[in-house]
């Protein structure tokens, strides 16, 4: 893929000066573990929405003990930034996991835990955060022009 490309040009979602600003680092992949406590509705759907999405490299994690993926001491390390459904997540994050979370760049979305995984009211919530915090348009038309032809 050339410089320049549609492809290439989706990446760049956050400009480089402000991909420096948030993480200290211009890698155009960002790096997103979304958290809430079962990982069975809230982060698992942000997950199944994000990947694919060639801006994001994304997985998702829960703090119960019940959670379908529990998260770990190596996904705090994998990720740019920790996006948490709900502050109590953040506070068990930082207790359990505090040499992680130093300095980490953590997102509390304030999603309560009222919707079903795959809730098109939760896709669009959490889109519309991820917009928010990173300056992103989630719009699935990057690298195409306004008339919808491809911007190549």
């Amino acid at each position: 893929m050339t410089a320049g490309s549609g492809r290439e040009r989706a990446r760049e979602f956050v400009s480089p000066e402000k991909r420096t600003r948030i993480f200290g680092q211009s890698d155009p992949f960002l790096k997103l573990l979304f958290v809430c406590s079962r990982n069975q509705k809230r982060s698992l759907t942000a997950e199944q929405s994000f990947r694919g999405d060639q801006r994001f490299v994304v997985r998702s994690a829960g703090t119960e003990p019940s959670a379908r993926r529990r998260v770990t001491q190596g996904d705090l390390g994998w990720a740019d930034a920790v996006l948490v459904m709900e502050k109590k997540h953040a506070a068990y994050l930082r207790e359990r996991f505090p040499e992680e979370m130093w300095g980490k760049h953590v997102v509390i979305m304030a999603i309560p835990d009222e919707y079903d995984c795959g809730d098109p009211d939760l896709i669009t919530m959490l889109k519309s955060r991820v917009e928010e915090e990173f300056g992103a348009t989630t719009d699935s038309t990057m690298g195409e022009n306004q008339d919808g032809s491809p911007d190549v």
